[in-house]
Protein backbone atom coordinates (compact mmCIF):
# COMPACT_ATOMS: atom_id res chain seq x y z
CA UNK A 1 0.00 0.00 0.00
CA UNK A 2 0.82 3.56 -1.03
CA UNK A 3 1.23 5.74 2.69
CA UNK A 4 -1.22 8.53 1.56
CA UNK A 5 -0.62 11.99 3.93
CA UNK A 6 -3.66 14.80 4.15
CA UNK A 7 -2.03 18.33 4.46
CA UNK A 8 -3.79 21.21 6.06
CA UNK A 9 -6.48 21.79 2.94
CA UNK A 10 -7.80 17.97 3.41
CA UNK A 11 -5.70 17.07 -0.15
CA UNK A 12 -4.28 13.63 0.09
CA UNK A 13 -0.70 14.19 -1.36
CA UNK A 14 1.55 11.64 -1.53
CA UNK A 15 5.19 11.56 -3.61
CA UNK A 16 4.88 12.48 -7.78
CA UNK A 17 4.30 9.45 -9.36
CA UNK A 18 4.99 9.32 -13.46
CA UNK A 19 2.07 8.14 -14.99
CA UNK A 20 2.99 5.10 -16.74
CA UNK A 21 2.21 1.94 -17.46
CA UNK A 22 5.23 0.50 -14.77
CA UNK A 23 2.82 2.48 -12.10
CA UNK A 24 -0.16 1.46 -13.22
CA UNK A 25 -0.12 -0.71 -9.58
CA UNK A 26 0.57 2.20 -7.49
CA UNK A 27 -1.93 4.55 -8.96
CA UNK A 28 -4.78 1.98 -8.46
CA UNK A 29 -4.00 1.71 -4.81
CA UNK A 30 -3.67 4.80 -4.52
CA UNK A 31 -7.14 4.76 -6.06
CA UNK A 32 -8.27 2.36 -4.10
CA UNK A 33 -7.60 3.46 -0.76
CA UNK A 34 -9.58 7.26 -1.94
CA UNK A 35 -12.21 5.87 -2.82
CA UNK A 36 -12.89 3.33 -0.30
CA UNK A 37 -16.14 1.24 -1.06
CA UNK A 38 -17.20 3.84 -3.65
CA UNK A 39 -16.97 2.72 -7.36
CA UNK A 40 -19.61 4.07 -9.22
CA UNK A 41 -18.66 7.53 -9.96
CA UNK A 42 -14.64 7.50 -9.01
CA UNK A 43 -11.56 6.95 -11.17
CA UNK A 44 -11.32 3.16 -10.23
CA UNK A 45 -8.41 2.24 -13.00
CA UNK A 46 -5.18 3.17 -13.97
CA UNK A 47 -6.47 3.85 -17.75
CA UNK A 48 -8.87 6.38 -16.73
CA UNK A 49 -5.88 8.48 -14.64
CA UNK A 50 -4.17 8.22 -18.17
CA UNK A 51 -6.89 9.47 -20.47
CA UNK A 52 -7.48 12.30 -17.95
CA UNK A 53 -3.59 13.38 -18.94
CA UNK A 54 -3.46 12.63 -22.58
CA UNK A 55 -6.93 14.84 -22.42
CA UNK A 56 -5.01 17.58 -20.39
CA UNK A 57 -1.84 17.25 -22.69
CA UNK A 58 -4.96 18.31 -25.55
CA UNK A 59 -5.24 21.07 -23.91
CA UNK A 60 -1.87 22.33 -23.93
CA UNK A 61 -1.86 21.82 -27.90
CA UNK A 62 -1.04 25.09 -28.33
CA UNK A 63 2.22 25.42 -26.35
CA UNK A 64 5.42 23.83 -27.67
CA UNK A 65 6.49 20.82 -26.06
CA UNK A 66 9.20 22.36 -23.93
CA UNK A 67 7.24 25.13 -22.44
CA UNK A 68 4.19 22.48 -21.00
CA UNK A 69 6.43 22.02 -18.11
CA UNK A 70 4.70 23.62 -14.86
CA UNK A 71 0.92 23.15 -15.78
CA UNK A 72 -1.59 21.49 -13.22
CA UNK A 73 -4.49 19.60 -13.82
CA UNK A 74 -7.07 19.09 -11.84
CA UNK A 75 -9.54 16.32 -12.84
CA UNK A 76 -12.72 15.16 -11.99
CA UNK A 77 -15.31 12.55 -13.34
CA UNK A 78 -19.16 13.03 -14.47
CA UNK A 79 -21.68 12.87 -11.86
CA UNK A 80 -24.21 10.84 -12.32
CA UNK A 81 -26.05 11.24 -15.84
CA UNK A 82 -29.52 10.65 -14.66
CA UNK A 83 -31.50 13.65 -13.11
CA UNK A 84 -33.41 11.36 -10.68
CA UNK A 85 -30.41 10.86 -8.14
CA UNK A 86 -31.64 13.70 -5.34
CA UNK A 87 -28.32 13.90 -3.66
CA UNK A 88 -25.01 13.91 -4.01
CA UNK A 89 -22.53 10.91 -5.11
CA UNK A 90 -18.64 10.51 -3.87
CA UNK A 91 -16.65 10.61 -6.60
CA UNK A 92 -12.54 11.30 -7.43
CA UNK A 93 -10.42 14.17 -8.02
CA UNK A 94 -7.01 13.91 -9.15
CA UNK A 95 -4.28 16.55 -9.46
CA UNK A 96 -1.23 15.93 -12.21
CA UNK A 97 1.62 18.28 -12.92
CA UNK A 98 2.89 18.48 -16.57
CA UNK A 99 7.25 18.11 -16.21
CA UNK A 100 9.43 18.25 -18.80
CA UNK A 101 8.23 15.27 -20.82
CA UNK A 102 5.54 13.53 -18.54
CA UNK A 103 2.29 13.87 -16.27
CA UNK A 104 2.61 13.20 -12.75
CA UNK A 105 0.10 12.34 -10.10
CA UNK A 106 0.47 14.58 -7.42
CA UNK A 107 -2.51 14.73 -5.19
CA UNK A 108 -6.14 12.46 -4.99
CA UNK A 109 -8.90 13.14 -2.69
CA UNK A 110 -12.93 11.90 -2.55
CA UNK A 111 -15.19 14.65 -4.23
CA UNK A 112 -18.89 14.93 -4.26
CA UNK A 113 -20.12 15.17 -7.43
CA UNK A 114 -23.84 15.91 -8.51
CA UNK A 115 -26.43 14.54 -11.07
CA UNK A 116 -25.90 15.88 -14.21
CA UNK A 117 -22.18 17.25 -13.59
CA UNK A 118 -20.11 17.38 -16.59
CA UNK A 119 -16.89 15.93 -16.43
CA UNK A 120 -14.40 18.76 -15.30
CA UNK A 121 -10.48 18.87 -16.30
CA UNK A 122 -8.93 22.46 -15.01
CA UNK A 123 -5.81 23.22 -16.53
CA UNK A 124 -3.86 25.77 -14.69
CA UNK A 125 -0.79 27.70 -16.28
CA UNK A 126 1.58 30.07 -15.78
CA UNK A 127 1.47 34.23 -17.24
CA UNK A 128 4.70 33.01 -19.09
CA UNK A 129 2.38 30.01 -20.61
CA UNK A 130 -0.25 32.15 -21.28
CA UNK A 131 1.35 34.69 -23.01
CA UNK A 132 3.05 32.00 -25.48
CA UNK A 133 -0.79 30.92 -26.12
CA UNK A 134 -1.24 34.26 -26.99
CA UNK A 135 1.09 35.51 -28.65
CA UNK A 136 0.48 32.25 -31.24
CA UNK A 137 -3.34 32.67 -31.46
CA UNK A 138 -2.37 35.64 -33.72
CA UNK A 139 0.83 35.17 -35.41
CA UNK A 140 -0.62 34.91 -38.67
CA UNK A 141 -2.35 37.86 -38.13
CA UNK A 142 -1.95 41.08 -39.23
CA UNK A 143 -3.07 43.92 -36.19
CA UNK A 144 -3.76 47.29 -37.65
CA UNK A 145 -3.18 50.52 -35.95
CA UNK A 146 -6.83 51.30 -34.96
CA UNK A 147 -8.23 54.24 -36.76
CA UNK A 148 -11.10 56.59 -35.26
Amino acid sequence: MIDLATNHKGKTKMKQIKICQKNAGKIMDILRQVNGRANSFTLKFYSEVELASQKAEAQLSALPKHKRAGAVCNFIPEGPSAAAYKYSAKSTEIEMVRRSRDWFLISAEARSVYPCDPENSQVTISPDQADEIKSRAVQNFIISEACA
